[in-house]
């Protein structure tokens, strides 16, 4: 739950950003990320490889992350509570992406998420650090963690 918190504060910290297109003609990534996205699970890489996933429930599976063409990011998130699934955050900002790095900026707090891999309708987005972590083997340290999104639309 650390990391999902942490990824959505990043996500929501997003960003500004220009959406153009390269003189190549290959779109940037701040085109491709462009549209509503879903969480699906989140992941910790271990030293030696080795992965731990969250799937998300149904309810959490419900959450959108919205990236516009204009460099804002809307984040509507939902878990579970003693009252059901209610919406647990919305937050507005801006994002940009700069050599691989997604930069957020949602209420004057910004975030700078290293790990960032698109592929298709895959987005991954996370941070890469050394610190050990009960969802890794004694002895080893979580590399990077990733929060991973599907295109909705």
């Amino acid at each position: 739950m650390k990391k999902l918190s942490f990824v959505i504060l990043v996500m929501v910290t997003l960003f500004l950003t220009t959406c153009s297109k390269s003189g190549s003609g290959v779109s940037t990534p701040e085109v491709s990320i462009i549209g509503t996205w879903k969480p699906i699970k989140e992941v910790d890489v271990c030293s030696d490889k080795s992965k731990t996933e969250s799937v998300y429930d149904a309810c959490q599976l419900q959450s959108r992350y919205i990236f516009t063409k204009e460099g804002t990011i809307n984040i509507t998130e939902y878990h579970n509570t003693q009252s059901g699934c209610v919406i647990t955050n919305q937050s507005n900002g801006t994002f940009k992406i700069n050599n691989n790095t997604l930069v957020t900026s949602i209420d004057n707090e910004v975030n700078v998420n290293d790990f960032l891999e698109l592929n298709g309708d895959v987005l991954k987005v996370g941070r890469y650090e050394n610190e050990t972590n009960n969802t890794c083997s004694i002895n080893l340290l979580v590399t990077h963690y990733y929060t991973e999104l599907v295109r909705v639309n």
